[in-house]
């Protein structure tokens, strides 16, 4: 779902500037000069672009970035739930929307809504142990005591 958001603007984008480039006046000439190296140089920037995006976006480094940039106000979060008691009433942790910050046995965890179709996703704090095994939890270390949580029914 991801990948789509990033790949269906790109290619709209592409397609938009391939029309663009070839108004009314130029479209013949283009013909005429198809051996020309303007002509391919331009036909060759949206599908390379394409394939580039495709790569980024599935090797997982937009996921990365994300969580580093994150990281900090998620390490405040998790201390202001674990150690102090408190379950701040936040919109956003970091650069991800948050919802259900709760304290749970050993750590903290939070929602990230409206990302799983029939299953809940978000992040979750472990510093001195392992997630629990809870029934329908799916946990996958990210980072330190850092844990990206999965929930289905």
């Amino acid at each position: 779902m991801v990948a789509l958001a990033w790949i269906v603007p790109t290619a709209w984008y592409s397609l938009r500037g391939i029309a663009a480039s070839h108004t009314a006046s130029s479209f013949p000439d283009a013909l005429k000069n198809v051996d020309s190296p303007g002509y391919r140089q331009r036909w060759t920037y949206p599908p390379v672009l394409l394939i580039l995006l495709i790569a980024f976006t599935c090797s997982g480094l937009p996921a990365t970035i994300t969580f580093r940039l994150s990281k900090s106000d998620m390490d405040g979060v998790a201390t202001q739930v674990i150690k102090l008691g408190v379950i701040p009433q936040r919109s956003r942790v970091g650069f991800y929307a948050a919802s259900d910050i709760e304290r749970v046995a050993g750590g903290m965890r939070f929602t990230i809504p409206n990302v799983g179709f029939l299953t809940s996703h978000g992040f979750a704090f472990f510093p001195d142990n392992l997630p629990p095994v809870e029934e329908g939890y799916f946990y996958e270390h990210v980072q330190g005591p850092w844990y990206r949580w999965t929930y289905s029914d």
